[in-house]
């Protein structure tokens, strides 16, 4: 089974789904048919990035809030390069902005969603096993893979897939963006995601450094470290160095990641405020501002440094 990083949708950015009814429920898994008819019918490469052009990118002029699972599905998918202009504010705040910079620039992945050998054969299919269909980003210091799940049934607990089988090795990290939960494990073990109640997960996947060190990138954008935002991840001495880019008329923004403990952070252009961090979870983030002056697209460098390495220590059981 292909596989690849993971990232999820945070409770705070989306909300927790609330038990669809019968008919919801119906309405839903609908809805994920159509996603197989999408996701299964491209025969090559250029045939799926056409389709998904022409018949996923349109869903975000018609969706609303509560749609974020379809415009999830079409950031990862269409090749489009910008964020249609039609779209209600109000709706574009919850869903398109998310995909989007405030210029309209799509932030997106390198690989479009593509689906796992395992979810696309007949057996599988007819079995009505959950879709696991991934995408990635691949930057000179780090891969991050973006992994979409759905069922094909009446809402299993959960999916399964293995972040070896996209290219990772060692330890990662696996962020549950609906609960918020995060989780250490080496990459050749399966991981069982669960999905919320309508049905599908999202979920983020980064490699953890030797200190414990992990970066995620913007928690606003549905692909977090996607190139039109997060333009380079470099790997120096126990830490990262990040470019964040800022569209025209932006200030500043938010990014994030997991540490042993707080990492310190130095802007080498731009500014960088004070890290706040998580005792609990290891979660920290840090308020990037873009250099004054010009009016185009600014950059921002900084540097994100944690600890010295990390002894070994048992994943999490399964």
């Amino acid at each position: 089974m292909k596989i690849g990083l993971i990232i999820l949708l945070a409770a705070a950015e989306v909300g927790r789904a609330q038990a669809p009814s019968a008919p919801a429920a119906a309405d839903e898994l609908a809805k994920h048919a159509h996603w197989d008819h999408l996701l299964i019918q491209p025969a090559t490469a250029q045939g799926a990035a056409r389709h998904w052009q022409h018949m996923v990118w349109p869903w975000l002029e018609m969706i609303g809030g509560s749609e974020a699972d379809s415009s999830l599905l079409a950031t990862l998918a269409a090749g489009a390069p910008e964020a249609p202009a039609s779209i209600d504010p109000g709706v574009a705040l919850k869903t398109a902005w998310r995909s989007a910079r405030p210029d309209g620039v799509l932030v997106r992945p390198d690989l479009d969603l593509t689906p796992t050998e395992m979810s696309v054969q007949p057996a599988a299919v007819a079995a009505h096993e959950p879709m696991v269909a991934w995408a990635c980003t691949d930057h000179a210091g780090q891969r991050t893979a973006y992994v979409f799940c759905y069922d094909r049934q009446n809402h299993p607990v959960q999916a399964s897939f293995t972040p070896k089988e996209c290219g990772f090795s060692g330890s990662v990290m696996v962020l549950n963006r609906v609960s918020g939960e995060a989780w250490r494990d080496p990459a050749d073990e399966d991981f069982q995601a669960p999905l919320d109640v309508t049905g599908y997960g999202y979920f983020e996947v980064a490699p953890v450094r030797s200190n414990g060190l992990v970066f995620f990138g913007d928690p606003g954008k549905f692909v977090s470290n996607g190139k039109q935002r997060i333009a380079q991840i470099l790997e120096i001495v126990n830490g990262v160095a990040v470019t964040v880019l800022f569209a025209p008329g932006e200030h500043d923004l938010t990014i994030f990641g997991f540490a042993a403990a707080a990492p310190r952070v130095h802007a080498k252009s731009g500014a960088a405020g004070e890290v706040t961090f998580n005792v609990g979870n290891g979660r920290y983030s840090v308020l990037v501002s873009a250099p004054s002056g010009g009016s185009g697209v600014r950059s921002a460098e900084v540097e994100i440094i944690g600890g010295p390495p990390l002894p070994p220590r048992p994943s999490r059981k399964k």
